[in-house]
């Protein structure tokens, strides 16, 4: 069975690595199938047009056709490659040229990328080497080839086909269309898309700048604070953040003047915005904060009104421990009293102004024992006053 895919307009715009798996894997691919490939591409993305070249290289089908039904620049004149056979109409042309980019960076940066660039160029003369060498009339080496990608190299149909890059032409009806389009292409300076695709397919061009993207900037780095509330100052810093995360966003270390007027236009777009949303807060919104704040002012004076009360009920326990130690001083020597049997037994203790009730009756544990010492010493003193007996 044979079945068509059309691979028409940029690469990594309208033709996309992840589509082009889904819609393989959709038509259910048998070893008996071919596949027919109707091209008409600007080219594009590097990246993309690498994973795709191998993704129909390494499809285990019948047969793989690729027909140029317009143009072939650029990435796309190397997927088509990744085919079985090539056909090109007569209406048509196939371009190649180095890798390009369209970063801004510090000298560093810059060869660095130069440096990708190379590797990259070396990989395209590899490809087209071993294609004009298994199938073309002229025979090219590998340092021609890099000298033809310098060049930016155009091919006519018939060109292509003497390079190997197509293997047959169809639909063939006047020969000098191809050729007057070719100078058309290269000599019309009001052609001024091409320059504008030279940018979109740059490899690891910075990524356009959206009012998505500042959008979510501008909210991550405001944060829970409202823009009614910055002042000037705190509004210039809030700007050169934002600016910050978007040059990180693309990759750039600078902005060029168009990205900065337009992160400006940005910034002022989200700013009334902004405004705008946080100066719309209804009657009913602004009421329901009101009596939020007032219960919360209930909740809070309730609390206070507890610690006040339980403040007394401290003040009245501290009295009270007061009194007891005073009562517990008071009972101590009263006891220390009894003990040393000089207490007045007549008089009762009075502590703080409440009588310690310690019985009616007191009883001094030592009064015996003074009693009879006192009748030892009386007795002993009278016997010193008797006269001596003489035998």
């Amino acid at each position: 069975m044979i079945h068509v895919i059309k691979l028409k307009g940029i690469v990594g715009l309208e033709i996309l690595p992840l589509q082009l798996e889904q819609q393989l894997d959709q038509l259910g691919l048998s070893k008996s199938d071919e596949l027919r490939f109707e091209v008409n591409s600007p080219g594009g993305s590097v990246p993309d047009g690498f994973e795709i070249f191998n993704m129909i290289k390494n499809l285990d089908v019948a047969k793989k056709v690729f027909e140029v039904t317009g143009i072939a620049m650029s990435i796309m004149s190397l997927i088509i490659m990744s085919g079985d056979e090539v056909e090109a109409s007569e209406i048509s042309m196939l371009m190649i040229h180095k890798a390009s980019t369209g970063l801004e960076g510090n000298a560093d940066e810059l060869v660095k990328q130069a440096d990708i660039l190379n590797k990259i160029d070396e990989i395209l003369v590899e490809l087209y080497f071993k294609r004009n060498q298994a199938k073309g009339k002229i025979k090219l080496s590998r340092e021609e080839i890099m000298e033809k990608l310098a060049t930016e190299t155009w091919m006519t149909p018939e060109e292509a086909r003497d390079y190997g890059f197509v293997d047959r032409i169809v639909n063939k009806s006047d020969f000098k269309i191809a050729a007057q389009m070719k100078d058309l292409i290269l000599n019309n300076r009001s052609m001024k898309h091409l320059e504008r695709l030279r940018k979109l397919l740059a490899l690891g061009g910075r990524p356009e700048i959206t009012a998505e993207m500042f959008k979510e900037h501008f909210a991550k780095a405001l944060g829970e604070k409202k823009y009614q509330d910055l002042s000037e100052e705190e509004a210039a810093t809030l700007a050169e953040t934002v600016k910050g995360a978007i040059k990180d966003a693309i990759g750039a270390e600078t902005l060029t003047e168009e990205e900065a007027a337009q992160c400006a236009a940005l910034l002022t777009a989200a700013v009334e915005e902004l405004k705008a949303t946080e100066t719309a807060l209804t009657e009913e919104e602004k009421q329901k904060q009101e009596e939020e704040k007032k219960k919360k002012e209930e909740e809070y004076a309730a609390i206070n009104a507890k610690l006040d009360a339980q403040d007394e009920v401290n003040k009245e326990i501290a009295q009270a421990l007061v009194a007891t130690s005073e009562l517990m001083e008071g009972i101590k020597g009263e006891i220390v009293a009894l003990q040393k049997g000089v207490r007045t037994f007549g008089k009762k203790p009075i502590v703080n102004n409440s009588r310690i009730n310690l019985g009616e009756t007191y009883v001094d544990p030592y009064a015996k024992h003074r009693a009879e010492m006192a009748e030892i010493e009386k007795k002993t003193r009278q016997g010193a006053k008797s006269p001596a007996k003489t035998a």
